[in-house]
């Protein structure tokens, strides 16, 4: 079962972030960053966020297997510059995280299909960023219908530069 998010949701949601980077972006990030990812200090945050949002365009879904939270997605306006002057509009997959247990099940492509249904009616065109080495991430964002668009940056994660690119879609 997939539906909207809310404050109560919080503790779910941050571990289940903490766990998907700890074990997704191994080899990417600095491990000893990843070790000290901490779910309480995610969990204080989007506890804020869901009771207050400081995007106000933003909408988070929760995935639930046998009441527990397995997935999460947050989507929204999208942030780059060149996309926002756009018409029509463009919205953005700013997360996407599935407990890593829960992989290969059909919860992303559920929060996928959720956070399409969170935004206006009519809104068409996506964005995300994706590490550059996330090769299962740019896959499943492939099944979607994203395709890399050209555009990259620099990120500095955990003391270290991460290296990112810009997907597209229609799905």
């Amino acid at each position: 079962m997939v539906r909207t998010a809310s404050p109560d949701d919080a503790e779910g949601i941050a571990r289940v972030h903490t766990t998907s980077w700890q074990v997704g972006y191994r080899g990417l990030l600095p491990q000893d960053f990843l070790d000290l990812l901490d779910w309480r200090s995610r969990r204080d945050w989007w506890r804020a966020e869901l009771a207050a949002p400081t995007n106000p365009g933003r909408r988070v879904a929760v995935a639930l297997m046998d009441e527990h939270l397995v997935g999460f997605t947050a989507v929204g306006p999208a942030r780059d510059d060149d996309l926002r002057a756009d018409l029509p509009p463009w919205f953005e997959v700013y997360a996407i995280y599935v407990a890593p247990d829960r992989w290969a099940e059909g919860v992303g492509t559920a929060l996928m299909t959720a956070g399409r249904h969170l935004v206006p009616y009519g809104v068409h065109r996506w964005s995300l960023w994706v590490l550059q080495g996330n090769g299962r991430a740019r896959a499943f964002y492939g099944a979607q219908g994203f395709e890399p668009d050209g555009s990259t940056r620099v990120e500095e994660i955990g003391g270290s530069a991460a290296h990112e690119v810009r997907y597209r879609g229609i799905p």
